[in-house]
């Protein structure tokens, strides 16, 4: 990429470092600094942290942040994008700067299910099923239609933007890793009678997350299959989830390990198979492109945009969304003939392509500097 020096770029988003940042939204903004720093000679950035607290504060940087930019990108949460993008719109008015918004997630569509209080449950089928989806003209679609670019990390939500927003302004551009951030590994390979198969859950460590049913489909293993694997647990415990993960007890083969930070695919790699049993609603979690990246088979639920993200059987193996039974079924097939492990590794590891700077970079240039035919769009 051509770093064009004069122009300036300004940040909209949860940035920050240690514990009580980690996360995909955080993780996102970080990306999307990379990737400006790469397109820009001046980067700025606001961050939305304690932004409720003091949105008087957060609105004047903002404000200043417009004024000394060329383009600003805006990275927000479902709710930031419902209250805080149209007060964004409304100051940029007067600087008329080109807006950018990264999608966190689902992003808004949880608003356009019919359905007050969707559940996870329901957002997943809405988001499966196209025959669901209505055409919505309300106060998100008309502020979402002013940015020059959308970013939206699958090819589902590209068209869910089309059709329900009606947005010809939506782009494809994956999730990614810089590279300076991940160190790639060379797929494993496994012995034939392994004393015992490791299993590896790296995510936010909560009841949406899947570690119930992880721990549900343990206990469904026979005593024998039992004491053929350990499974331990990376991922922040969240205030909202202490006194649940206080509460119970996690079986003896489990092991909690903590947030890991740095050095995630080397680290993941030491495992044999990553779980990631979510029931959460995913847009394109950052922990599956470290399990790429590590070159680990990935046994997940059927979340949100599971089939975007991975071949059934080829790199990983879908089982039956918040389903316990299916989860230990799965389990126990790798546990009996873990001869299935390998193929999925290596296919694991050649995805990890998907997700690098080298695929995400021209992309995210053609998007700045150039128009952008509604072919290109699908093509990573």
């Amino acid at each position: 990429m051509n770093k064009n020096e004069a122009l300036k770029a300004g940040i909209i988003g949860w940035y920050g470092d240690g514990e009580r940042f980690a996360g995909g939204e955080s993780d996102k903004t970080k990306s999307f600094k990379y990737l400006c720093e790469h397109a820009y000679g001046h980067l700025e950035m606001v961050s939305t942290d304690g932004c409720k607290k003091k949105p008087f504060s957060f609105f004047v940087k903002v404000w200043k942040l417009l004024a000394h930019s060329d383009d600003v990108f805006i990275i927000l949460s479902t709710e930031g994008t419902k209250y805080l993008l149209p007060i964004i719109n409304l100051l940029n008015s007067l600087w008329h700067r080109r807006l950018f918004y990264a999608m966190v997630g689902i992003g808004t569509f949880k608003f356009e299910t019919g359905k007050r209080n969707a559940t996870n449950e329901e957002m997943t089928f809405f988001v499966q099923h196209p025959d669901c989806w209505k055409p919505r003209h309300n106060r998100i679609a008309r502020n979402l239609k002013k940015m020059k670019k959308i970013f939206v990390q699958t090819p589902t939500l590209v068209r869910m933007c089309e059709t329900i927003y009606g947005l010809k302004n939506a782009l494809y551009l994956n999730n990614f890793r810089p590279s300076s951030s991940i160190v790639k590994t060379e797929p494993r390979f496994f012995p034939k009678n392994p004393e015992a198969i490791r299993f590896v859950f790296f995510a936010r460590v909560c009841q949406a997350k899947g570690v119930d049913d992880m721990i549900t489909a343990y206990s469904l293993l026979s005593n024998e299959e039992q004491g053929k694997c350990y499974i331990d647990l990376f991922g922040m415990v969240q205030g909202f989830s202490k006194d649940w993960f206080e509460s119970i007890t996690l079986p003896s083969h489990f092991a909690y390990k903590g947030v890991l930070l740095k050095d995630k695919p080397t680290t993941l790699s030491q495992y044999d198979c990553m779980i990631f049993p979510t029931r959460y609603i995913e847009g394109v979690p950052g922990t599956i492109i470290d399990c790429r990246y590590a070159g680990l088979p990935l046994l997940a639920s059927n979340f949100t945009f599971a089939k975007d993200l991975i071949n059934d059987g080829k790199d990983g193996i879908i089982y039956q969304y918040g389903n316990p039974k299916a989860l230990a079924a799965a389990m126990a097939s790798i546990i009996d003939d873990c001869s299935i492990l390998e193929p999925l590794a290596k296919a694991s590891a050649k995805r990890a392509c998907d997700f690098s700077e080298d695929q995400i970079l021209p992309i995210f240039e053609s998007a700045l500097f150039q128009e952008t035919s509604h072919d290109q769009k699908y093509h990573v």
